[in-house]
C-alpha cells in the first residue's frame, strides 16, 4: 500500500469531481471555492508529503544498518554509494558515524 499514492489519487479524483460538478447550471459558486481551498490545502500538504516518496527504501536500509550493527559491536559507522546514473562518474555518498 503507497500512501502517497493514495493521497494523490484522492485529490485527483476531487479535482475530477469539482470540475464535472462546476459544469452544472446548478453548482453553488461558493461551494465550489470551498472545495477549490480545500484542494489547494490538499496539495500543499501533499507537497510537503511527497519527500517521504523513498520512506520505505530508506527504512529496509537502517534495517539492514541496524543488523549489521548487532553483528559487529566494532562497526564504527556506514559509508553508502548512491549512483545516479549508469555513468560511472555520477554518484553520491551518505556517511553515517556513530561517534
Amino acid at each position: 500500500m503507497n500512501v502517497l499514492f493514495d493521497f494523490e489519487k484522492l485529490i485527483q479524483e476531487m479535482v475530477s469531481e469539482l470540475e464535472k460538478y462546476s459544469q452544472k447550471d446548478t453548482a453553488n459558486e461558493i461551494y465550489i471555492q470551498k472545495q477549490n481551498k480545500l484542494i489547494e490545502k490538499l496539495i500543499e500538504i501533499f507537497n510537503g508529503l511527497s519527500v517521504l516518496k523513498y520512506q520505505s527504501a530508506w527504512e529496509e536500509i537502517e534495517n539492514l544498518m541496524v543488523r549489521m550493527k548487532d553483528r559487529d559491536m566494532e562497526l564504527s559507522g556506514f559509508y553508502i554509494e548512491i549512483r545516479n546514473s549508469r555513468k560511472n562518474d555520477d554518484f553520491g555518498f551518505i556517511s553515517y558515524s556513530y561517534d
